[in-house]
């Protein structure tokens, strides 16, 4: 078994965005093919308000890549549609 960080760890013991929404606005997902892994990010976007409400995951990855996904849904989440434009190209 690989040696995580402490911080990796702690995202995989106690992840708080890891799930699916109902009724998702947004999707993005990626996989990598070498490995076989991927990742799906759902948002619910509150138009009127133009922020992000609530965010989940999914994958399939290491611990690394659950890190990577608590670290970009814990950006989005309560964050202005405008304060997010390029963060994740």
């Amino acid at each position: 078994m690989p040696v995580y960080p402490e911080d990796v760890v702690d995202s995989v013991r106690e992840p708080r965005f890891y799930g699916t929404l109902d009724e998702p606005n947004g999707i993005g997902a990626e996989a990598k093919l070498d490995c076989g892994c991927f990742v799906r990010i759902e948002v619910r976007i509150d138009g009127a308000a133009g922020t992000v409400g609530e965010v989940g995951y999914r994958t399939n990855g290491c611990g690394y890549m659950i890190a990577a996904a608590e670290m970009i849904s814990s950006k989005l989440s309560n964050s202005s549609i405008l304060d997010l434009h390029g963060i994740v190209k």
